[in-house]
C-alpha cells in the first residue's frame, strides 16, 4: 500500500479514478487476507487443543501395558488419526490373573467420540475386573460378554484390521507378519508400523491399535540370588 501510494504521488496522479480504484481494491484485498488468515489460525489452535485433549483422554483409558508381564514382553502402538479431534474406539489391555496366567483383550468398538470411549470404557472395566475375579478363560469371556450385554446395545463388528490403501485394498496384516525376521517384539512394531503407513499411503484415516506378546523363557526371568 505505502508503494502504489508512494508511486501515486511521484507521477502525480494519486486523486484519480485509476489509482483510487487501486487503494481501495487493495485495502480491501489486505483486509480480507489478515481476516482469513486470522480465522485459519484460530481454528487450527483450537483443534490442536482438541487433538490432545483427545489424546491424552485416549492414553488414561487404555492404561499402557507394562514392557513385561510373567513370562511376556509386550509392546503396543496407538496411532491417532490425523483428520479427527475425537476420540477413537480401539482398545486393548493386558493384566495378569491371580493364578499367574495372563489375560489380554483388544478391540475397537464402533464410532468415535464420547460414545465410543463410553462403551472402550466399559469393556475395559469389565475386563480388568474379571481378570482378577474369573479363573478361567472360559469364565472371564462369560463375565465379558454378560457384563457388555447388559450394558451396551450394540457392539463392533467382528472385523479390527480396517486399513485400507489408496486402491481400497486391505492391510493384510496375517501375511506381512509372516514375512517378517523373528525378532523382538520392538522390532515386529517398528516394522508394522512403518509397512501399515507405507500401505495406507500416508497418515492414517482411522485410529490404529497394535499390541504385541512374545513369551519368553521363564529362566530369564530369575534375578540372580546375592549373598
Amino acid at each position: 500500500m505505502a508503494a502504489l501510494v508512494l508511486v501515486a504521488a511521484l507521477e502525480g496522479g494519486l486523486t484519480t479514478a485509476n489509482r483510487t480504484a487501486q487503494i481501495l481494491a487493495l485495502l480491501v484485498l489486505s483486509a480480507l487476507t489478515v481476516f482469513l488468515r486470522y480465522v485459519t489460525e484460530r481454528r487450527e489452535r483450537a483443534l490442536s487443543r482438541a487433538r490432545s485433549v483427545a489424546a491424552t483422554t485416549q492414553r488414561v483409558l487404555l492404561r499402557p501395558p507394562p514392557r513385561r508381564i510373567g513370562p511376556l514382553r509386550v509392546a503396543w502402538l496407538y496411532l491417532s488419526a490425523e483428520d479427527e479431534a475425537e476420540i477413537g474406539g480401539d482398545l486393548f489391555a493386558v493384566g495378569r490373573a491371580g493364578h499367574a496366567a495372563t489375560r489380554v483383550v483388544i478391540g475397537d468398538v464402533r464410532g468415535h467420540g464420547l460414545a465410543a470411549i463410553g462403551k472402550a470404557s466399559l469393556v475395559l472395566s469389565a475386563f480388568r475386573e474379571g481378570t482378577h475375579r474369573c479363573a478361567s478363560l472360559l469364565e472371564l469371556v462369560t463375565a465379558l460378554d454378560d457384563s457388555v450385554s447388559r450394558n451396551m446395545d450394540d457392539v463392533a463388528d467382528t472385523s479390527v484390521i480396517e486399513a485400507r490403501s489408496p486402491a481400497r485394498a486391505f492391510y493384510p496384516l496375517a501375511e506381512r507378519v509372516a514375512s517378517f525376521p523373528a525378532t523382538g517384539p520392538d522390532d515386529l512394531l517398528d516394522r508394522i508400523h512403518h509397512d501399515l503407513l507405507a500401505h495406507i499411503g500416508g497418515p492414517p484415516a482411522d485410529d490404529a491399535a497394535i499390541l504385541i506378546i512374545e513369551h519368553t523363557p521363564s529362566h530369564q526371568l530369575l534375578r540372580p540370588r546375592t549373598h
